[in-house]
């Protein structure tokens, strides 16, 4: 009888010992995922705090600092004495990037050059058709009448293919993601090759030194060695004019369209990691060379 109960009482501390164990276990487990936790957003916080404050100072730094041809010159703290606004991408610090780009080394939506724009596509080995449904439907997107162009698109078209939307009529277009709503562009595959060389910008000319290579090639139509050639010795004279370009290519280039100095309208990237933990700013801003208004900001995701 003894025996019984002393098996009976070893059997009820072994499982009390279990389930503390489990209890333990488990304990020690939600503290692990607790820390997990708040490691993550601190590393969170830390990142939104580190975007955010390179951003402003960004904002600062530009609106004081003197502008050239390749490049904004200033001397603040945390920040190089040199940003450049060609687009290239810039290590700030071990864990914040960022990337400038002025309007006029993409295609403005508002104003675009119909001839860079097919050239482009071109380039990318998209056929003439193509091009041309493209070419006109844009036209007819923008235009005020219901006219259907040879290779373009009017209401019936959007409407009998069951489209959500229909020509705006009118060129200012909400934004560059409003072209992957016209014909010749609705397909991925197109839209995203040529989203990438896209602006919307207030200021229409373009700029000779914040053209990437392939920019410049489908520009000028010159091959891509060319093109990437001609970028080396612009970063090398840090900046060329329109008579540089004109004697390297050998051609004549309308000063109207084609000029050397930014626009003032410049697309910002900035991106903090912490660890697993990443956070962007894209933002496009005009800055206003006056003291009232240093800049005024047309653009804000994160």
């Amino acid at each position: 009888m003894l025996r019984s109960k002393k098996g009976s009482a070893i059997i009820i501390v072994l499982i009390v010992s279990i389930i503390a164990m489990g209890l333990t276990l488990f304990a020690i487990g939600v503290s692990k995922r607790i820390v997990q936790s708040s490691d993550m957003l601190m590393d969170k916080l830390n990142a939104e705090f580190d975007v955010e404050s390179a951003v402003e100072k960004l904002k600062f730094y530009v609106s004081t600092g003197k502008f050239s041809p390749l490049y904004v010159e200033n001397k603040i703290a945390g920040l190089p004495d040199r940003i450049y606004v060609d687009g290239r991408k810039l290590k700030i610090d071990s864990y914040t990037t960022i990337t400038v780009q002025d309007s006029g080394g993409l295609i403005n939506v508002w104003s675009f050059n119909t001839k860079l724009l097919n050239s482009l596509l071109r380039n990318d080995n998209i056929s003439r058709a193509h091009i041309a449904i493209i070419d006109n439907s844009i036209e007819d997107w923008y235009d005020k009448d219901d006219l259907q162009r040879v290779n373009g698109a009017e209401d019936w078209y959007y409407k009998g293919a069951g489209c959500k939307y229909t020509p705006r009529n009118f060129s200012m277009v909400q934004s560059i993601y409003e072209w992957h709503d016209i014909r010749g562009l609705m397909d991925n595959k197109t839209f995203n090759f040529i989203k990438k060389y896209l602006i919307l910008s207030p200021k229409w000319h373009i700029n000779i030194n914040a053209m990437s290579k392939t920019m410049l090639s489908a520009a000028f139509n010159i091959p891509l060695p060319a093109a990437k050639a001609i970028v080396a010795y612009r970063n090398q004279k840090n900046g060329l004019t329109a008579y540089d370009l004109q004697r390297l290519l050998g051609v004549s280039i309308d000063s109207e369209q084609y000029r050397a100095f930014p626009t003032f309208v410049l697309d910002i990237e900035v991106q903090s990691k912490f660890n697993e933990a990443m956070e962007n700013v894209s933002s496009q801003i005009q800055f206003i060379q006056n003291r009232k208004s240093p800049y005024r900001i047309l653009k804000w995701q994160n």
